[in-house]
């Protein structure tokens, strides 16, 4: 009897470990966009074009995918996506209900125009890299994503929205550009220590606050 209860323990232990990452085979986003998710956990996006707007938490990969992004480990965006619609990649995971944020890594394409409203709020990335592509970063894209030592914002990057990069955890950040910021889009950067600008922030003025609020260190 014994050895049977433990047969079958091993047997759920071993099917679990098997559907830790379960496969997605390719499936059509839009007409020229398809998604899949690897044996291995990976979620790539291939194509063309924009990757559409999300209105709900049952889209796409969510609809795949339980607890997203905790299901997976690492984003990659190929070549040829030039826009990232809304709430996109933007996690649902309640952290209060969980006792560890799983981190997972984005690959971000080199043709990478516009990331829209909260693509990619709440997701926990390991580290960003923004393409030299990109020109615009909207409200909230970031917001509550990051924890990192240096973020770059590239030189192409004309316009950063509202809380863009809120609520994240950067030692360093450097701005390479001439870049439009709107309110709050690096508060609550705690850990935020210096901010090289190499161009120029447009609409900033002596109150920094109105940009960089609750950055205490570097205030």
């Amino acid at each position: 009897m014994k050895n049977h209860i433990l047969a079958l323990l091993l047997l759920v232990l071993t099917s679990l470990c098997a559907d830790a990452y379960r496969r997605v085979p390719p499936k059509k986003l839009t007409k020229n966009i398809t998604w899949e998710i690897t044996e291995d956990g990976v979620l790539k996006v291939s194509g063309k074009g924009k990757i559409p707007y999300v209105y709900s938490d049952r889209h796409y990969w969510r609809t795949e995918i339980y607890g997203f992004p905790n299901s997976i480990r690492s984003i990659e965006i190929g070549e040829g996506i030039t826009s990232i619609g809304m709430n996109a990649f933007r996690s649902n995971v309640d952290e209060s209900k969980t006792s560890t944020a799983n981190r997972v890594s984005l690959k971000l394409p080199s043709t990478l125009k516009e990331i829209d409203w909260c693509a990619f709020d709440d997701l926990k990335i390991v580290e960003l890299v923004i393409p030299e592509s990109v020109t615009k970063i909207n409200f909230g894209a970031f917001k509550g994503s990051l924890s990192q030592k240096t973020l770059i914002i590239p030189k192409n990057v004309i316009a950063c929205g509202p809380v863009a990069f809120s609520g994240c955890d950067i030692d360093e950040l450097i701005i390479e550009g001439d870049l439009k910021i709107e309110t709050k889009c690096f508060s609550n950067n705690h850990a935020l220590e210096k901010v090289v600008i190499k161009g120029s922030l447009t609409k900033a003025s002596k109150k920094h606050n109105i940009f960089f609020d609750g950055c205490s260190d570097f205030m």
